[in-house]
């Protein structure tokens, strides 16, 4: 019994199930997100991360609460659930990149603004801030770390 029959031996409501679940866990993380204030891309970034984390934790409750000889046909779920769930997170990436717009972009830097941020090399005669201590490694794989007194 694989393929058509195996699919046509599900009941509706499993279907219905397995299609509602996914963007009930992608409107959630949504709304979590909205209610804790997130950014735009962060609250993207964590519908998606939420919807897409129930696949697993379904996998593990029919795995650690029924016996392996009942999981046969109800291990179908998850793997219907798996398939709605990355076909729905497609569509809203599709959708997203197609209508979406960005409303949190970064601001350009001006000419004037400081972005040099190299780094330079201690002169000899400067000397480095050692007020929390100092780590030294004389010998190969051996660190000392001698702490120092600072009165505040």
């Amino acid at each position: 019994m694989l393929g058509p029959e195996l699919l046509a031996s599900i009941p509706a409501s499993v279907y219905v199930v397995a299609v509602l679940m996914p963007m009930a866990g992608y409107a959630s993380g949504y709304g979590l997100a909205t209610l804790f204030h997130l950014p735009p891309h962060c609250k993207r970034t964590v519908s998606l991360e939420t919807g897409c984390q129930n696949v697993q934790l379904c996998t593990a409750i029919l795995k650690l609460t029924f016996p392996p000889e009942l999981i046969g046909s109800m291990y179908m779920f998850p793997l219907l659930y798996a398939l709605f769930q990355a076909a729905e997170a497609g569509l809203f990436v599709l959708a997203y990149k197609m209508f979406g717009q960005d409303t949190y972009k970064q601001e350009l830097l001006d000419e004037e603004d400081d972005t040099d941020i190299s780094y330079k090399k201690l002169k000899e005669e400067e000397m480095a801030d050692t007020s929390y201590g100092t780590v030294t490694a004389e010998e190969p794989h051996t660190v000392c770390m001698e702490l120092a007194q600072t009165a505040l």
